[in-house]
């Protein structure tokens, strides 16, 4: 077995006993009121919040620097419990960074490169449940996912909101039996939102997680496989996702959850957003990884923005393609 040869990041595990503060905070009450209305305990009041808020700050980016090691391939104990089991190299690192890792329960031998739908051939296939519905939110111009899926005997809903894409989309998924959706994925907001693809529909062409099982008929109220790339717009769907009962009741229910994560500048995540996400994922709804790869992307799209870079995630990728399990 190729463990991953990368240097483990130090973090501060003191942090990690912390509860993690809430994704979107509102303001602090003393920031809303104007210097005059400061008297007597009220400054002793502003600085406890003043400090909880510079702990909170040090505590998020102490775990940035963790989910960040994560991406990069640390083999550290830490990183390695966050796998399904111990990951091998697929595809040799560029630049002291692994282009694509894999965990398999009964294959351990580096292969070629593997695409999304491929990774589910020969000893990974004891992973697939059958038969499946599978949900697969963000087209795009890959249609080849969804048919490995419906191959694999799932039946399949397609969503993506793109009007540029609408047409060809329905033509696509009739031809197949498929079930599209001109709809898309939301977190709290619904505004029109640009992408690699073009401007996504706003309005009532988004919806949540449980809004779009909602709409189906009750046998496919369940997805067994998600599939999530929606260009930067995931980070607000996950903490909307950490909110919302329904939509972690659909998760809890989840085998493969496919998530493109992007780290680009078009969409940005924030920092509680970035570390919310993970430990919301790992820790709450307790997925495991199974297969992460970096995606080039268009040139547009291959900065990271800031925390992260300076965290040490490197630039020239626009995402990281993964695939979570739940054991």
């Amino acid at each position: 077995m190729l463990l991953l040869p990368f240097t483990a990041v130090a973090v501060n595990d003191a942090w990690a006993t912390r509860p993690l503060p809430p994704a979107s905070p509102p303001p602090a009450p003393w920031r809303t009121r104007v210097p005059r209305d400061f008297r007597g305990d009220d400054w002793a009041v502003s600085w406890r919040q003043a400090k909880a808020e510079a702990a909170d700050d040090r505590y998020l980016y102490a775990q940035v620097r963790r989910w960040t090691a994560l991406l990069r391939g640390d083999n550290s104990s830490t990183s390695l419990s966050y796998w399904a089991s111990p990951p091998f190299v697929v595809r040799a690192p560029r630049d002291s960074h692994p282009l694509e890792l894999l965990a398999c329960q009964t294959d351990t031998r580096p292969r070629r490169h593997i695409t999304k739908h491929q990774e589910t051939q020969a000893s990974c296939d004891a992973w697939w449940p059958t038969p499946c519905t599978a949900y697969i939110i963000g087209v795009g111009d890959e249609w080849s996912f969804p048919v490995k899926a419906a191959a694999k005997g799932c039946t399949i809903h397609a969503y993506d909101p793109t009007p540029s894409l609408r047409m060809s989309h329905e033509k696509f998924a009739q031809r197949r039996n498929f079930t599209f959706h001109y709809l898309g994925l939301r977190g709290a907001s619904t505004e029109k939102t640009f992408n690699s693809y073009g401007v996504v529909d706003g309005g009532m062409a988004l919806a949540t997680l449980d809004g779009l099982a909602a709409a189906n008929p009750p046998g496919e109220q369940q997805p067994h496989i998600l599939s999530v790339d929606i260009e930067g717009m995931e980070w607000a769907a996950i903490e909307e996702w950490s909110r919302n009962p329904q939509a972690q009741h659909i998760l809890a229910n989840v085998k493969y959850l496919y998530l493109d994560m992007h780290f680009h500048l078009r969409n940005p995540v924030t920092v509680r957003q970035f570390v919310h996400g993970f430990e919301f994922l790992f820790g709450k709804m307790d997925f495991k990884l199974r297969w992460l790869r970096v995606g080039d992307g268009y040139p547009a799209d291959q900065k990271v923005v800031d925390f992260l870079g300076a965290a040490g995630l490197p630039g020239g990728f626009c995402c990281y393609e993964s695939l979570l399990v739940r054991e």
